[in-house]
């Protein structure tokens, strides 16, 4: 009796172990959905659009600016509590977030030091995404970025 106790228990421990691996699982995919779902919003891509038109060391106020910093401090906490995998900024999305970091880094800095409150946390974890995802790219070898830019004409032969 003792052993057919033991073995549900085990069996019950192993099955309730395999069922939180999906579920986190299940959570990540769920988080890279909700990171691209962003890309049907049309205010969202007019606010990457003027950040994209700033002036270089142009400092601005504007709120669609705010808008996109915050949506990239988000996910980068996300990424750094590992909630979101990194696997989605190895690709264009990193490429855009470091464009995006290096013409927001005036407005960055200055909301920062602003004298009616500093805030020197404001876009923290946007600034640790432009670093681990800069230094992932910076890593790269070259070859890897040709061969990704180049387009291979399908194979027929498996028809």
């Amino acid at each position: 009796m003792e052993s057919v106790l033991s073995i549900v228990g085990v069996s019950a421990g192993v099955l309730a172990f395999i069922i939180s691996i999906l579920g986190v699982i299940n959570n990540r995919f769920q988080a890279v959905s909700n990171y691209y779902s962003i890309d049907r919003d049309m205010s969202f891509f007019e606010a990457r659009k003027k950040v994209y038109n700033l002036k270089e060391s142009e400092v601005s106020e504007d709120i669609e600016l705010a808008y996109v910093i915050s949506y990239f401090h988000f996910w980068g906490l996300m990424v750094k509590k590992r909630y979101l995998p990194f696997y989605v900024f190895k690709s264009a999305s990193g490429i855009s977030i470091m464009e995006l970091y290096e013409h927001l880094i005036p407005t960055i800095l200055a909301r920062r030091n602003r004298e009616e409150g500093r805030n020197q946390y404001y876009a923290e974890y946007f600034e640790w995404l432009y670093y681990k995802t800069k230094k992932y790219h910076d890593r790269r070898k070259p070859n890897e970025t040709k061969e990704a830019l180049q387009v291979v004409p399908p194979n027929d032969n498996h028809l």
